[in-house]
């Protein structure tokens, strides 16, 4: 065996562990950062009109500013919203009464759309809860009053899978 093909040999076996070795890190960096949980994201108790004025403002922020339709579904019953053999299955809750809705207090909803943590203190994983952390509270609670009134939707969701891409972006 020449020494040029010896030497090639091994950069190229080195080139493969160092490939191996950053998917490994990069898989366990992405594990961790999915287990995290947020113990000090605030519960903070809101209070939810129910008049129609109310209702119809949460209305046009889900609709036109939020645009929560586009990842829970033009009826917020969830939905598929990235289903990609590279990136994964990412599922957007069920916001009705019928899903989330009927299992989260109004305080709860609040703190996952300011500070995108659920119930159990893990992340919501793609939610943009950075846009929402500084919403006044009136307008968060048109919000919430805007999904309770919404009908309940039952659907079953698939459950929520990053494949290799997915974990690396």
């Amino acid at each position: 065996m020449s020494r040029w093909f010896r030497r090639s040999l091994y950069a190229v076996t080195a080139l493969l562990g160092l490939v191996v070795i950053a998917g490994a890190a990069v898989y366990a960096s992405a594990s961790a950062k999915l287990a995290r949980t947020y113990k000090d994201a605030p519960l903070v108790e809101i209070t939810v009109p129910g008049d129609s004025a109310t209702i119809e403002r949460g209305a046009h922020l889900v609709a036109a500013i939020g645009k929560c339709a586009y990842c829970h579904g033009a009826d917020l019953g969830g939905q598929v919203f990235i289903d990609d053999p590279q990136i994964g299955v990412v599922p957007a809750s069920n916001l009705t009464r019928g899903g989330a809705g009927a299992e989260y207090t109004d305080a709860e909803l609040l703190r996952v759309l300011r500070h995108g943590v659920k119930r159990d203190g893990h992340g919501a994983r793609i939610m943009p809860s950075e846009d929402w952390q500084y919403l006044a509270d009136d307008d968060a609670a048109a919000i919430i009053a805007y999904i309770r009134s919404r009908p309940a939707v039952t659907r079953e969701l698939p459950k929520f899978k990053l494949r290799a891409v997915g974990r690396a972006l």
